[in-house]
């Protein structure tokens, strides 16, 4: 998935460069050229070299970091080490998620069976795809393709459902995998080329739309939305990226799923950044983030409901206007303890401008903590009326987010911000809410410079110009995620002001 992801990264300044310079074609050349061929692998390595300018530039934009331009050299004016810690949590911590999902005895005979009917011509290859071949594909990979998919299908936006949404970009991967799975089975029966001049699925958008209504059984003006909305450069997107609208128009009337692209993107994920970039449909978004805080609350219950606490949540009675709820109290009446959490379920940032953005939503959270433990400090019995508690309780606050705890910039000594289901793992392994409480005010939750990581400057080189940059090494393997471990070093984006020199 390292690979993919930056595979995917990679992208997406050449595509952007390429879509607002060239003029569409109108047919697509099935020739192969080694010129071609090799300026695209340029191309490619260029649009990934070119990534750390981007970041220092959108982070100096933003009036987070200062850039000085020393020679042709631009260098940020930050120490790239202080408050890593935060960034590297982020990077490095072991996800939730089970092992990866092995393929299923259905899914290796879908498989063998479309690799039977891959046939060859010189350097072309072709297969068959229908609708029972794609029906066979979604049933035998859904247990691979459904695990992405966590918030309501029912959730309705105005031309329609997250469902339809699935239904439509699951049939797009399963049509990507067996295009992939064809040229594999037509390289090793030795097609010229490895079957290169196939190597992307071509279609009109007409076809696609047929394809997709047979496939899905939904109707022409649905399925035409979400191609529209999944289509490179199309809802009026100014900065079009690959991982956000995958399907890349080639001519006026062709589409091309690649599937590198399709088999490497966290789709939900994507998903819903696209949306709060369309302002028609970021509204609709908005008003369902309620009902993403509710699915976080209520998995955290779940996950905790064999341990001795008990929750609640709701309206401070008598409180001042200015005072937020409370998302969740987490309440050990043994140990005498009260940990309140302040909820964030937003979607995990990929990238500069989207860390930007999240970073103001811990902030946020932040601070309702700060407010709800400044009031619990001057009036007590606001809390203790309806919790119930006595006067002998500890309190913490903290913040509890899904995906993302913020950049050093946003952090606060007196609150602290964790992954939840971090939070959770150590309440269940631990079994002691006093210790967690202490384990989360003492920050034990985050990596160490020099032990779990280290921060590793790097220079990149476009054109004449450099630029100074860093990455996140990991060192404990066993306190690194899969991807991170597979990695070298990551390039970051910087946690900025409070780090600057």
């Amino acid at each position: 998935m390292c690979f993919v992801d930056g595979l995917v990264n990679s992208m997406k300044t050449p595509l952007l460069w390429l879509w607002r310079t060239c003029k569409s074609g109108r047919r697509v050349s099935t020739a192969f050229s080694d010129t071609f061929y090799q300026a695209a692998w340029d191309f490619s390595v260029l649009g990934d070299t070119y990534s750390p300018f981007e970041s220092a530039y959108i982070y100096a934009e933003a009036g987070e970091i200062q850039l000085k331009l020393v020679g042709d050299t631009v260098t940020p004016q930050v120490s790239f080490s202080v408050g890593s810690e935060y960034e590297a949590y982020d990077r490095l911590i072991g996800e939730k998620e089970a092992e990866p999902q092995k393929f299923t005895d259905e899914a290796k005979t879908w498989c063998n069976e479309l690799w039977q009917t891959v046939t060859l011509s010189g350097n072309r290859f072709d297969y068959q795809l229908n609708p029972a071949v794609v029906a066979q594909g979604v049933d035998a990979l859904s247990p691979i393709l459904d695990r992405q998919f966590k918030l309501p299908a029912t959730w309705q936006f105005p031309r329609y459902t997250l469902g339809d949404f699935r239904t439509v970009i699951s049939i797009l991967r399963v049509v990507a995998m067996a295009h992939y799975l064809a040229r594999v089975a037509a390289a090793r029966r030795g097609c010229e080329g490895l079957g290169i001049v196939d190597s992307v699925r071509v279609m009109t958008d007409q076809e696609l739309i047929k394809r997709l209504c047979r496939y899905s059984n939904l109707t022409a003006p649905v399925v035409r939305s979400i191609v529209r909305d999944l289509t490179f450069g199309e809802r009026g997107m100014r900065n079009p990226d690959p991982a956000l609208q995958p399907l890349i128009p080639l001519t006026k009337d062709r589409i091309a799923i690649s599937p590198a692209l399709f088999l490497g993107l966290d789709v939900e994920r994507n998903f819903t950044v696209l949306l709060n970039r369309i302002p028609e449909e970021k509204g609709a978004y908005s008003r369902l983030t309620n009902d993403r805080e509710e699915i976080s609350r209520n998995e955290m219950k779940r996950m905790l409901a064999s341990q001795p606490v008990r929750f609640w949540h709701g309206t401070l009675p008598g409180r001042s206007n200015d005072l937020p709820d409370i998302d969740l109290a987490i309440i050990n009446d043994t140990e005498r303890v009260c940990l309140i959490l302040e909820l964030k379920a937003f979607i995990q940032p990929a990238e500069p401008r989207e860390i930007l953005e999240k970073n103001k939503e811990i902030k946020k959270g932040v601070t309702q903590s700060l407010s709800l433990r400044e009031a619990y400090l001057q009036t007590p019995e606001l809390f203790s009326s309806c919790l119930p508690i006595d006067d002998q309780f500890e309190f913490t606050f903290a913040v509890a987010s899904e995906s993302f705890i913020g950049t050093h910039s946003v952090q606060d000594e007196l609150v602290p911000v964790i992954r939840s289901f971090h939070l959770v793992r150590h309440l269940i392994e631990s079994g002691s809410l006093i210790e967690t409480c202490d384990w989360l005010q003492s920050r034990q939750y985050l990596p160490v410079c020099g032990q779990d990581y280290e921060v590793k400057e790097t220079e990149s080189t476009v054109g004449s110009w450099k630029v100074n940059w860093y990455g996140i090494k990991p060192l404990q393997s066993d306190a690194a995620s899969p991807d991170a471990r597979n990695a070298e070093y990551e390039t970051a984006p910087p946690h900025c002001p409070a780090a600057r020199e």
